[in-house]
């Protein structure tokens, strides 16, 4: 029966990249883990080819409109490749399989989704902040070099937070396209689908020397799902107000982090 609600979360996985250019590495993780009882590695390593894969489709689709800026995206996207290579070979196999802190024995699958739902919680806030606030605006000469530091140094945090926790940070890209880059808010959602499938990509291609073994035909099934949904979602795009969408997506994410917290630090307290 889980399963049955995992590939209904798939489709909705797809929809959320359709319509915010994000959001797809925050649901895919939880649906893997919870629903397919993949352990957490796994889990974000099968994220990062899903939504890679969705998310460079999803870019053709916005550049055919127009709506992909390609010398922003690649310069946002290059510092992150090496965060997510570093990430994925020289952090993620060396947290060790259990450990104490805070007088609780964490296990590495814990501690990876405690990780996911604090990233859960940034995301909410981002989305609610970016709802009530401003759609951002050109950058001024005197700004403009503050700006590109800015933007490379979240480019290397958006990597390596790709590479730990199986998000691609789309929550953290489309607003600094808009705020730094001063893009349109179509044109910053197209551009945040390809860094989001660049970092993905690298991030897949970084495990696949690991000990990860990938479910490939789960994997396929599932991609091809949220394939359906983010096509659905980028037709919905044109009907829905950005704004609401936002602030109750936003909401749906606040609520899932309290969730995986809650799972994660009761199963700890009960050892």
């Amino acid at each position: 029966m889980l399963f049955v609600f995992g590939y209904g979360a798939s489709l909705f996985i797809g929809v959320a990249l359709g319509l915010l250019g994000g959001g797809g590495g925050i649901l895919t993780v939880p649906v893997l883990h919870y629903l397919f009882q993949m352990d957490a590695d796994l889990a974000i390593a099968s994220s990062l080819f899903i939504v890679g894969i969705t998310s460079a489709i999803a870019t053709v689709g916005a550049a055919k409109r127009r709506e992909v800026d390609f010398r922003t995206g690649v310069f946002f996207a290059l510092p992150g490749f090496i965060s997510v290579a570093l990430s994925r070979r020289l952090i993620v196999p060396f947290i060790p399989e259990s450990f104490r802190a805070f007088g609780l024995v964490f296990s590495r699958s814990s501690a990876l989704m405690i990780l996911f739902a604090v990233v859960m919680f940034a995301s909410a806030l981002a989305m609610l902040w970016r709802s009530y606030g401003t759609s951002g605006g050109a950058s001024s000469p005197t700004r403009r070099r503050s700006q590109t530091l800015n933007i490379v140094l979240l480019g290397f945090f958006v990597g390596a937070l790709t590479g730990l926790v199986g998000t691609g940070g789309g929550f953290l890209v489309v607003p600094a396209l808009t705020i730094l880059a001063g893009l349109p808010m179509k044109t910053a959602i197209g551009t945040s689908l390809l860094v989001i499938a660049l970092n993905s990509t690298v991030g897949v291609v970084a495990s696949l020397g690991s000990s990860i073994d990938f479910d490939w035909s789960t994997l396929l099934i599932l991609t091809a799902l949220s394939l359906a949904g983010m096509a659905f979602g980028q037709y919905l795009g044109r009907f829905i107000s950005d704004k609401a969408l936002k602030k109750n997506f936003a909401w749906f994410v606040f609520v899932m982090a309290i969730f995986i917290s809650a799972k994660e630090f009761i199963w700890l307290f009960k050892q």
